[in-house]
């Protein structure tokens, strides 16, 4: 890998991480706004961001569509998007009402459990190598 690849690399998740940290600063602003009020500007302005770069971009809206037609796209999609809805409704709801130590132990935990989730559904077997390293975070939950 080259130097500019790291050094991008980096760049992205300095700049990444530090969005997430001050997120709770951002939503604090907004604590006089409804929770609700809050997720629905934020669906309906990225729903119009999204197809605005699409168009931008030369796809499809037809491409886009043809998700929503096909009954074993949809379900999944859906699925995913009221999870996701359902997320950032109380992340947002936390935040604005002191919560931002709760909300952050809960992003924390979330891969921990996704790998749980995983691996007693999914039936998941991980090498013994990532063993270790997907139970060191449970040191800093616990420890």
């Amino acid at each position: 890998m080259s130097t500019s690849l790291d050094r991008r690399g980096i760049v992205a998740a300095v700049l990444a991480y530090s969005t997430w940290g001050f997120f709770p600063l951002y939503w604090n602003l907004l604590r006089d706004v409804s929770a609700l009020e809050t997720m629905s500007h934020r669906v309906i302005w990225s729903f119009v961001f999204y197809t605005v770069l699409a168009l931008v971009q030369g796809k499809q809206i037809a491409d886009f569509a043809s998700y929503f037609r096909n009954p074993e796209t949809r379900k999944p999609i859906t699925y995913a998007a009221i999870l996701i809805a359902c997320n950032w409704l109380l992340y947002v709801w936390g935040v604005t009402h002191g919560h931002v130590m709760e909300t952050s132990l809960g992003y924390f935990m979330t891969p921990l459990l996704n790998v749980t989730i995983g691996a007693m559904v999914l039936k998941s077997v991980w090498p013994h190598s990532k063993n270790s390293r997907s139970s060191l975070p449970l040191l800093g939950l616990f420890g």
